[in-house]
């Protein structure tokens, strides 16, 4: 008799280990880590799977087929298991076009809505489209609550939106800390790390081009640990200013694989143009690492410049290589760095 009390939730989000390219995420973990959590002992989970199968254009007839499924999936949830909270994670662009549109139909079905953006491009996605700015604006107006990331991303949000302040739950990014408290393993090379998609947006090929400016007496590998539409651009690239003996391509790592990579990891770098609060930051963080990253998003809620991580403005190959160089050259600020990490 006890699961008669529980709440009936719909959850639309990324449940899977990983994608069908082998392509991981935050929200693949907060979403993991809700359903795995004992919260379960108090919610009825009804679960909308929206993993991507990877970041490279799908053609519009298959996006919109699988869309289409999705919600006839959340139409029959809401019909008939008498939904009583919908919580939709969702990215930008046609993804909250979609997910706006369940997040309508559970508020139109008598639910309680709690909308979670995760991309850090839903803000331009409203400044370059009339029709996005309004159509985000009545979707966060019919929800009941709307997760930030962080207080920049509820400011950013409020001003977009002008929706009341009390709707803007602040609830930033979580990972096990416990997990990443591991013990280095000395190389004789410094090794850097690149977890994130392999994509233009994330900074990658100033990443690339920043390496020909570093001293190439420095012994240094690059591990680039991810996948993406950009993947043999970045192989061209590499093979052009012939770093070959200087970049390693691993592809998505995951569990063991991704501790083992961060126990020889020197520095993190992460130069991305948009992001929301990464996890793969938090990681490195976490695992007393060295952190570079580019100040977008909710970045500076995580570093303090120069106190626990270094922060740069994004697409400066220069201020990639500074900051690379520095650390490259100075055990004790690595150290300094990764311990207030």
């Amino acid at each position: 008799m006890k699961g008669l009390n529980k709440k009936k939730v719909l959850f639309v989000g990324s449940f899977k280990n990983s994608g069908g390219s082998g392509n991981v995420g935050g929200q693949m973990f907060a979403c993991r880590s809700l359903i795995d959590s004992k919260l379960s002992e108090k919610v009825e989970w009804f679960l909308i799977d929206t993993t991507a199968d990877s970041n490279i254009r799908i053609s519009f007839t298959n996006r919109l087929f699988k869309a289409s499924k999705r919600i006839v999936s959340a139409f029959f949830y809401l019909v008939f298991k008498k939904i009583d909270i919908a919580l939709i994670f969702t990215s930008h662009g046609v993804s909250f076009l979609e997910k706006g549109l369940i997040a309508y139909l559970s508020k139109l079905f008598g639910a309680e809505v709690i909308l979670a953006p995760r991309s850090g491009l839903m803000i331009k996605n409203m400044e370059s489209s009339r029709f996005m700015n309004l159509y985000v604006k009545y979707i966060f107006k019919k929800s009941d609550y709307i997760v930030c990331q962080s207080k920049k991303w509820q400011i950013d949000f409020w001003a977009k939106t002008k929706v009341p302040l009390s709707k803007l739950i602040i609830i930033q990014n979580w990972i096990d800390t416990n997990t990443y408290l591991i013990k280095k393993n000395q190389q004789q090379k410094i090794n850097i790390l690149y977890l994130a998609w392999v994509d233009r947006n994330k900074g990658i090929f100033e990443l690339i081009e920043a390496l020909k400016i570093l001293d190439h007496k420095v012994d240094y590998v690059l591990n680039i640990a991810g996948d993406g539409a950009a993947r043999e651009e970045i192989v061209t690239l590499v093979n052009s200013l012939s770093l070959n003996n200087k970049v390693r391509m691993h592809g998505w790592v995951v569990g063991n694989q991704k501790i083992e990579l961060l126990k020889k990891t020197d520095i993190f770098i992460l130069p991305s143009y948009f992001e929301g609060f990464p996890n793969s930051l938090l990681e490195s963080m976490a695992a007393g690492i060295a952190c570079i990253s580019t100040n977008v998003g909710s970045v500076d809620d995580i570093i303090v410049d120069n106190e626990n991580g270094i922060l740069i403005p994004l697409k400066d190959k220069m201020a990639i290589a500074k900051a690379l160089s520095n650390l490259i050259k100075s055990p004790d600020l690595r150290l300094k760095l990764g311990n207030n990490a």
